[in-house]
């Protein structure tokens, strides 16, 4: 695993969205979303939710407007943030 210094790049805050979409237009949703520069991993994911993000950005502003502009995607029922407290392993 490569370690990253992401204050350095001048990402503060490491965070999960959980992302649940519409079936019909999986996809097409998933094609934006990986294409999105923010968006360092993401994963399709069984149970509770469709896809799983992990991203970093700059400051909650950042993530506020980044939440909003995935939420309004065609096809993306609803957007679940957690913020990454600690990496354990």
């Amino acid at each position: 695993m490569v370690e990253v210094d992401e204050e350095a790049l001048g990402r503060k805050l490491n965070v999960s969205l959980a992302v649940d979409v519409d079936p019909t237009k999986f996809i097409d949703v998933a094609r934006r979303l990986v294409a999105i520069p923010e968006v360092a991993m993401a994963f399709q994911t069984s149970g509770g939710h469709d896809i799983f993000l992990i991203l970093w950005t700059k400051d909650r502003d950042s993530l506020t407007q980044f939440v909003k502009s995935i939420s309004s995607i065609d096809g993306v029922i609803q957007v679940v943030p957690s913020f990454i407290l600690e990496r354990l392993r």
